[in-house]
């Protein structure tokens, strides 16, 4: 979660994160009991002034996937509420994860320039881990930002 502010409450700072955390989580979610769920907070970096840190959650293991993506499709309802307008939540994902996810959305993007261009059965499949445009669930080609160019000569060749 970023940019919530620290609190000046005459409670520990763990306590105060505690807290904060379990009023977002039910403002996101207030028919689910996500708050429970909590095991710890902790704050991110260094305090500087008046600049708020990122604030990690951490819950139990029975907490799902389907709970996560609960969480994540409703995290919008913060906008909503004036107290939580500047707070924010990601999702935490590694270098690779949002590789992957820039490139698939650079795959999306081509599809549908070619799904415009008139192309059809088009769709997009992972190839060895690798989003790629596919023509009938054969592999056509890689996006182009990820294809070196001796893949791109080659392609040349064989059509």
């Amino acid at each position: 979660m970023m940019g919530l502010l620290h609190l000046a409450l005459s409670m520990p700072l763990r306590r105060q994160n505690g807290t904060a955390a379990s009023c977002i989580i039910n403002a996101i979610a207030p028919t689910e009991n996500y708050a429970d769920r909590i095991v710890h907070t902790m704050r991110l970096g260094r305090l500087e002034g008046a600049k708020p840190r990122a604030l990690r959650i951490v819950f139990n293991n029975p907490f799902t996937v389907k709970d996560v993506l609960h969480v994540l499709r409703n995290k919008h309802n913060l906008k909503s509420q004036e107290l939580y307008r500047s707070v924010f939540i990601r999702r935490d994902e590694t270098s690779n994860q949002r590789e992957l996810f820039e490139l698939f959305n650079q795959c999306r993007k081509e599809l549908n320039e070619r799904k415009k261009s008139g192309g059809q059965n088009l769709g997009i499949r992972n190839v060895k881990g690798v989003p790629t445009v596919a023509v009938n669930g054969r592999r056509s080609q890689r996006c182009e930002v990820d294809a070196p160019a001796d893949d791109e000569s080659q392609r040349q060749k064989n059509a």
